[in-house]
């Protein structure tokens, strides 16, 4: 099977674990993906949609699995080769969102992740779950040195590709997915990363200033009584460095829809 993987992986749960309890960390990873599944569908859902359409998008959450174990979180949407364009975007898409929705609301909750979103081969039967994708899922994401997910070029194309469906698929993988250059365990990288701040920001209702960012990054990664070691610093600083870079992006963008508005 062919199809979208993310891989991600709880950053300090070791250490989390100290002070918490296994079973009160499952129930709330599995709460935030509950969630998440609930409001990813519901933005997902459009107002009015034509017979072809509406089977593409009831297909569009069946084609989905999730597997949670341990610190990891696995999420796998199958693409058939046969599907039509409606059924392609509305499974990148959803695919994507819930992506991004992952990494916020981890984030929001304490539980900081890294991740990698990819696009191969994998198999995916009841609790067993194999195949290269994954495994290439497994080495871009435990080679991270931030809290995000970075997405694989074969993943930007197949999104590039769904998108040609239309304008409001392409807006929304522009806002979801930037270029950045990437911080790994063996140097920087360039590639493309999730852009997950702005349902953070939102969620908390903090304004973007530099002293709030700094609050809210290292209140994440120290919340539930976890410490940062000084080999976990580098963590906090990366990711810290990404956020004011995605705060400087949404500034940009909306000094843009201003100015084509007074046009």
């Amino acid at each position: 099977m062919h199809g979208f993987i993310a891989f991600f992986d709880i950053l300090g749960y070791r250490n989390f674990l100290r002070n918490n309890s296994a079973t009160e960390s499952a129930k709330e990873v599995l709460g935030v993906i509950s969630e998440i599944d609930k409001r990813v569908y519901k933005q997902c859902t459009p107002a009015k949609l034509n017979a072809d359409d509406q089977r593409a998008f009831d297909s569009m959450r069946k084609s989905t699995d999730w597997l949670t174990f341990s610190d990891t979180i696995v999420l796998t949407t199958a693409v058939e080769e046969n599907l039509t364009p409606s059924e392609r975007v509305f499974r990148a898409m959803y695919f994507l969102m819930h992506s991004a929705s992952v990494v916020s609301a981890m984030f929001l909750n304490g539980l900081p992740v890294r991740g990698a979103l990819h696009y191969g081969s994998y198999v995916f039967e009841k609790t067993c779950i194999a195949g290269t994708g994954i495994v290439d899922s497994y080495d871009m994401c435990s080679g991270l040195d931030l809290a995000t997910a970075i997405v694989s070029d074969e993943c930007m194309n197949e999104f590039r590709a769904a998108v040609k469906a239309g304008k409001i698929w392409e807006a929304v993988l522009s806002l979801l997915v930037t270029p950045y250059l990437i911080p790994t365990k063996i140097g920087e990288v360039k590639g493309h990363v999730l852009d997950w701040w702005g349902i953070v920001a939102q969620a908390a209702e903090k304004d973007a200033s530099p002293s709030t960012i700094d609050q809210i990054v290292w209140s994440a990664f120290w919340k539930h009584g976890k410490d940062i070691s000084e080999t976990a610093e580098s963590k906090v600083s990366n990711t810290l460095k990404l956020v004011r870079y995605l705060v400087i992006r949404k500034e940009k963008r909306e000094q843009s829809i201003t100015t084509k508005e007074k046009k």
